[in-house]
């Protein structure tokens, strides 16, 4: 099965920007929090986007640091390098299902945000994680859980009969399925952490407008051939108007030798 997919940046726009709006977890604390690496460092962030982690890595590794952002289209990253970030910063366009081309012992760090659940072979990619690392790196991967936008496919359930299909259940259970066992094959140290939070829209257009920028609905409207207007979403909808978001967060760090 396939688990990949090309992500349309548009819409990968407003979902962030309704989470800056209305999640009730910030992400982007929690990282500055919990990512352990010192100024001067050299950090990759696989599958980096438009780089919405940026800051939190500038503040990490100052302006003697490396960071590199690894993403698969071209297009977001020339729009990660207009973030105008104090680290020296190198696009690397690259496919996770590919060796990683990089030296041995390489970064202090690797993170990869919502993105490594979409490779191919789990214990490939995090032995190719492993090997860039230094002995003493952290590899940081996150991803959604099974419990996470249940109201979005509840909501898709009432439209279009539907709700979570094969791909998209098995994607949201691979990083504790697959990829938590593996890393534990492939690092000394690993530990799983489950994070928890809300999107709490302060009405129906808003939630309607998120669940347009989903592939949720993006994959239901192409295998039905079927739209719907705003007035007739907004029939479906129920309150309260909240999306649930679970993620699960893996650290694994000393690399066997």
């Amino acid at each position: 099965m396939n688990l990949g997919y090309l992500e349309h940046q548009g819409k990968l726009n407003k979902r962030i920007e309704a989470h800056q709006k209305y999640s009730t977890f910030d992400l982007l604390q929690w990282l500055r929090d919990h990512l352990a690496i010192n100024p001067g460092s050299r950090l990759i962030d696989l599958g980096c986007g438009i780089g919405n982690f940026f800051n939190v890595y500038e503040q990490k590794l100052g302006t003697d640091g490396l960071l590199v952002g690894a993403d698969l289209l071209e297009e977001v990253l020339r729009q990660a390098q207009n973030k105008y970030i104090s680290t020296p910063f190198v696009p690397v366009r690259l496919d996770m299902n590919a060796p990683l081309p990089f030296f041995a012992d390489f970064f202090n760090a690797a993170v990869a945000p919502f993105s490594i659940y979409y490779v191919g072979d789990a214990e490939k990619v995090l032995r190719e994680i492993c090997r860039i690392l230094k002995p003493d790196g952290e590899m940081i991967i996150m991803g959604p859980t099974a419990g996470n936008v249940k109201e979005l496919y509840a909501f898709n359930q009432r439209l279009y009969g539907v709700g979570m299909d094969i791909k998209t259940e098995t994607r949201t259970h691979r990083l504790v399925a697959e990829f938590l066992p593996a890393a534990m094959r492939c690092f000394h140290q690993t530990t799983v952490r489950h994070l928890n939070g809300q999107l709490q829209f302060p009405d129906g257009m808003e939630f309607i407008k998120y669940y347009r920028s989903t592939l949720l609905y993006r994959e239901s409207q192409q295998r039905f051939q079927k739209s719907f207007t705003d007035a007739e979403m907004a029939a479906h909808v129920q309150s309260p108007l909240v999306v649930t978001k679970q993620m699960v967060v893996i650290r694994a760090s000393h690399k066997k030798v």
